[in-house]
């Protein structure tokens, strides 16, 4: 049991060295990944944005139709 203890407290000594080590790596390498993102220009930024809105407002119409329409059809079926 004594031993189990130790490794344990050993094995928590490393972990946090880890931690730390990992903590420094783990920003460098994501400092090295959003070097390879792909950003998108502004004018580019500006036609996707366009298509998003687009987007949203015709399902958004779409969805709405639709609800009135079965609304209207169920509260003529309820009300014969």
């Amino acid at each position: 049991m004594a031993g189990e203890t130790n490794q344990k407290t050993s094995s928590a000594a490393t972990n946090e060295e880890l931690q730390k080590v990992s903590l420094s790596q783990a920003i460098k390498e994501t400092r090295s990944e959003l070097k390879k993102v792909y950003w998108p220009t502004q004018e580019e930024l500006k036609k996707y944005t366009i298509v998003t809105l687009v987007t949203v407002a015709f399902f958004s119409i779409a969805i709405y139709i639709i609800d009135s329409g079965l609304g209207f059809v169920i509260s003529k079926l309820i009300n014969r």
